[in-house]
């Protein structure tokens, strides 16, 4: 059963544009019809270090290609024109007004863990909860939470969690490096690398950042954590 979320972005000269995304099962896309590929879509241009892929087996970057549609739409926008997106999932309706990049970002955040990127795969769970333009509270509590749900379930149970989540993201920001070199060749205007400069900001801040955001997070957790301290202690005492 597929799973659609869509997105129209509305300019100011009236030009309108929507990206119907159909999510499989796995929560994945398939990859989208084009007449042609773009050079800049080959596995070997631009390949990132770490690739798992062979291009044998894949002969285009299956994330550079799903990137296409976008880069048409967008590649000669600047990033501060303003635009008007509204989101439709199954369940709610999202509006944002504001530079375009916002949009392009929020966008992009949702296609490159869907894409086929064997690094990006790691972030479907997030995608399936797609929140648009989340800022940066916002991503850090349902990156560490549905983390820390994930390594709960992972067998065996990771000894050093945020190691591993950190490593998570090293592989992120090093894919990011090497896709901004990709559509340097393919954009006219700044539009869309600026979203995935925004998009890559959170690679730098997760790491960097963990630590004084789980401080952060204490206050508003506290009620949740009294609850568990009390009932332990009560569970201690009964037995």
């Amino acid at each position: 059963m597929s799973y659609r979320i869509e997105y129209q972005f509305h300019l100011p000269k009236g030009e309108a544009k929507s990206f119907n995304l159909d999510f499989d099962s796995d929560f994945g896309l398939a990859p989208p019809a084009l007449r042609d590929r773009p050079a800049w879509t080959d596995l070997e241009y631009e390949k990132c270090r770490h690739c798992p892929l062979d291009q044998t087996e894949s002969p285009s970057c299956p994330l550079a290609l799903q990137l296409v549609p976008l880069l048409d739409f967008a590649a000669d926008l600047f990033s501060f024109e303003q635009a008007k997106v509204e989101i439709k999932t199954p369940q709610r309706v999202f509006v944002l007004n504001g530079p375009l990049q916002r949009g392009l970002s929020s966008l992009m955040g949702l296609i490159i863990p869907a894409s086929g990127c064997p690094h990006t795969a790691v972030l479907r769970p997030l995608a399936r909860y797609h929140l648009p333009n989340a800022n940066r509270n916002e991503t850090m509590v349902r990156v560490l939470s549905t983390f820390l749900l994930a390594s709960k379930m992972a067998q065996p149970v990771p000894e050093k969690p945020w190691e591993t989540l950190l490593k998570i993201y090293k592989n992120l920001h090093i894919m990011n490096e090497f896709l901004v070199r990709r559509l340097r060749a393919a954009c006219e205007k700044d539009s869309t690398l600026n979203a995935l400069i925004i998009l890559d900001a959170f690679t730098f801040f997760v790491p960097m950042e963990l630590e004084d955001s789980l401080s952060d997070m204490r206050p508003f957790l506290a009620p949740m954590i009294e609850a568990i301290e009390a009932l332990n202690a009560q569970n201690t005492d009964e037995s």
